[in-house]
């Protein structure tokens, strides 16, 4: 199995469906987005390795508005969400930790070389 289709695996995908929260944080971190354009950006970020469905990226905007992360409005036959001061915060605390966070995850996955 090449690198290619590990990262694009099912389970690289379950793995990265963990951090969808977070990355729609941060792309609504700038910008009001409504859900496709969130999931076409992914798409973009991650270069075509993951789209996610609507099925996942809509209960996470609904759990994120509900912990009063992102606000939505309604304009133009579209929900457009944005970030809340809470969920600037948020992510502001998450950027504080991605060094060690990194760091921690480097020292856990530190192994040989593979020799096949």
């Amino acid at each position: 199995m090449s690198r290619f289709d590990i990262l694009n695996s099912k389970v690289a995908q379950d793995m990265q469906r963990g951090l969808l929260k977070l990355y729609i944080l941060r792309l609504v971190l700038d910008q009001r987005l409504h859900g496709y354009a969130i999931m076409d950006k992914l798409k973009e970020m991650t270069k075509s390795h993951w789209r996610p469905s609507p099925g996942s990226i809509y209960p996470a905007l609904r759990s994120l508005e509900k912990a009063g992360l992102v606000k939505s409005v309604f304009e133009k036959n579209r929900r457009l969400y944005t970030i809340t001061p809470l969920g600037r915060k948020f992510v502001h605390a998450v950027s504080l930790s991605v060094e060690e966070i990194t760091d921690d995850i480097r020292a856990l996955f530190k192994v040989a070389p593979d020799k096949a």
